[in-house]
């Protein structure tokens, strides 16, 4: 559910963010649809694992075919799916109640909106990348908008998780001038953040129940963190565009 605080917290730079939780039917319409995604990804792949879901993604996945599979393009719900959703899940008609239009960017250049989930994989595995502000992407040329009309939040919704959901930020970082670095990685250009110059106890880890979500605007500081779960934690996340 989502109530009016939202937008002072989202533009709060002290603050930054807004949590809370979705309603059951989303989760559920998430879960299954992000589920038949990951099968079909690898059917489509001619992978023999039809019967592939997240409790035993671990036993039947092997590293060489998570990484050639999960992809971020690959992980991008196609248009049908997005299309089907968008009419259906409740946490984006609260959204248009409050920023009145959204629209999901288009990251990849695919023609169409980016919603997109994650499949993270428990230590010893460490799929997550370092920490960032989103903006600090769009600076270096991915994805096109106009600053002047428009600003961006993201949202992060999780879909399976264990108390500790995967996602570590820092409360009011959109106030902190903080200096990357540039690497060129898969054909783009991404920022990299030495978190080491941050204090731990800035660091906050996302907590709650499955299908709670996060809320921020785009100079929030935050990334994926390893977990020591028994099955994957996984997620799905899209940035929007609303006008000033």
């Amino acid at each position: 559910m989502i109530n009016t605080d939202v937008l002072r917290d989202l533009e709060n730079k002290d603050v930054g963010f807004y949590i809370s939780k979705i309603e059951k039917n989303d989760h559920t319409l998430l879960e299954n649809i992000v589920e038949k995604h990951l099968q079909n990804l690898f059917e489509i792949d001619h992978i023999n694992n039809s019967k592939i879901n997240f409790s035993n993604y671990l036993d039947k996945v092997n590293q060489k075919d998570h990484q050639k599979i999960l992809t971020k393009k690959n992980r991008v719900l196609p248009k049908e799916y997005l299309e089907n959703i968008l009419n259906k899940l409740k946490i984006f008609k609260d959204l248009e109640k409050i920023f009145s239009k959204l629209t999901i960017t288009d990251e990849e250049n695919l023609g169409f909106g980016n919603f997109y989930w994650r499949l993270v994989r428990p230590f010893p595995y460490a799929d997550v990348g370092t920490m960032h502000k989103d903006k600090w992407f769009w600076d270096l040329g991915t994805g096109k908008m106009d600053n002047k009309i428009f600003k961006r939040y993201k949202l992060w919704i999780s879909i399976k998780g264990e108390d500790k959901l995967g996602f570590k930020f820092v409360p009011g970082s959109a106030n902190l001038n903080l200096d990357y670095k540039v690497e060129l990685k898969d054909a783009k250009l991404k920022p990299v953040f030495d978190e080491k110059s941050l204090g731990k106890n800035k660091i906050n880890s996302l907590k709650g129940e499955k299908g709670t979500f996060i809320l921020f605007n785009d100079e929030l500081l935050h990334g994926g963190e390893v977990l020591y779960n028994h099955t994957p934690r996984v997620s799905i996340e899209c940035t929007f565009q609303v006008k000033k």
